[in-house]
């Protein structure tokens, strides 16, 4: 008979013998003989199942490990007295099977690394949507030599184009907008502009982001003109 292995589509030959017999005195069962079959069939079933073609061995010893002690089958009135496994595996099936478990591990392997490297890629994209200045520390490190002007407006360029595709990053854009627009500002206007930036934060409670501007502000030396009343 066929047993299959853990290799899809290949199976081990199995040569299975049994001793039996009815340990009641009224047959509780129509076939006792194909239950004690059934039962020593299901023994190697469960065991070859489990392993891989090229362990035919290791299966025959294990299911006559199981099948060399008596077992009473109570309620169909039998006892396997002992069961005995010879279990074989064609060489060119052996062959077979190694080869296509090869052919799925490397299958396999590939996919976690196209998925790394999408994840790679997605978490790249995220930065450089969020802060073009990752793009521009990328391309330095890898391509230092053809690093010029020409490169910044090109990675500056594609920072702007992708956000137009990505909706969840489509701030990226206004905010090139906004600083292309402060940029343009005087000394004096840019200060009003940011001074009234707290009541903002405070109109839609982010008053911790008062804290952190005046600390950039102290940081860079830019003069920052708070009142009292806006920041509380």
């Amino acid at each position: 008979m066929q047993l299959a292995s853990a290799n899809p589509d290949f199976f081990f030959h199995a040569d299975l013998t049994l001793a039996w017999e009815e340990i009641s005195p009224s047959p509780t069962h129509h076939d006792p003989q194909a239950v004690a079959c059934d039962y020593v069939r299901g023994v190697a079933e469960s065991v070859a199942n489990k392993r891989p073609l090229n362990q035919a061995e290791i299966v025959e010893h294990r299911v006559n490990t199981l099948l060399g002690v008596p077992r009473d089958l109570k309620d169909e009135a039998v006892r396997i007295a002992w069961g005995h496994a010879q279990i074989t595996a064609d060489p060119a099936d052996i062959a077979d099977a190694t080869a296509e478990r090869r052919r799925q591990r490397e299958s396999r392997l590939k996919t976690e690394e196209q998925e790394r490297e999408i994840a790679r890629i997605e978490a790249f994209r995220y930065r450089v949507l969020s802060d073009p200045g990752m793009a521009l520390a990328h391309s330095f490190m890898n391509n230092p030599g053809s690093f010029d002007e020409g490169a910044i407006t090109r990675i500056e360029n594609l920072a702007r184009k992708a956000a137009v595709y990505d909706p969840q990053n489509a701030w990226v854009a206004i905010a090139h907008i906004l600083q292309e627009f402060i940029s343009e500002l005087s000394s004096d206007a840019r200060t009003e502009m940011i001074s009234a930036l707290p009541w903002w934060f405070a109109r839609y409670r982010k008053s911790e982001f008062t804290q952190r501007l005046r600390k950039e502000m102290e940081l860079r030396n830019i003069p920052f003109h708070l009142d009292e009343t806006e920041e509380s």
